[in-house]
């Protein structure tokens, strides 16, 4: 099970169940499916304009700690804020961390060529060579 990407910051997943987790935080029920990258996704909701209307309202129905631990829900800045400012009574007064930040997979980058210069040795001349770096590929 896997976040796939965001659209309109909204998380696209890898499961059905995911989808219907995450939904569940603005008081949503069901999914409907997105095609990324020949990729089927599912999002929390009936419909998009549902949950764009529900995200307005903030979260409703946090998780529990097992629920958060199932996969991730918590990706956008305010889902990040919500849950900060009520971690205390998931954790307990004794631990003081903060929600993970979210991670969503990054679109690969264009390659960059760089200009290497190299001297072997002071009586040489610089030998110069074309570097070709390309950005790791997301993971999904």
């Amino acid at each position: 099970m896997t976040l796939i990407t965001l659209i309109d910051n909204i998380p696209l997943y890898s499961s059905v169940e995911e989808a219907e987790t995450w939904g569940s935080q603005y008081g949503l029920q069901g999914y409907h499916t997105h095609n990324y990258v020949a990729v089927t996704g599912y999002m929390g909701g009936e419909s998009h304009a549902e949950i764009m209307q529900a995200m307005q309202g903030g979260i409703v129905n946090f998780l529990t700690p097992d629920q958060l631990a199932q996969g991730n829900f918590i990706v956008t800045p305010a889902e990040v804020n919500a849950y900060n400012s009520i971690l205390p009574e998931l954790q307990g007064p004794t631990q003081n961390q903060t929600v993970p930040q979210p991670t969503t997979p990054q679109e690969t980058q264009p390659a960059e060529t760089l200009t290497a210069t190299t001297i072997q040795n002071k009586n040489q001349q610089p030998k110069t060579q074309q570097v070709s770096r390309t950005a790791p590929r997301a993971r999904y």
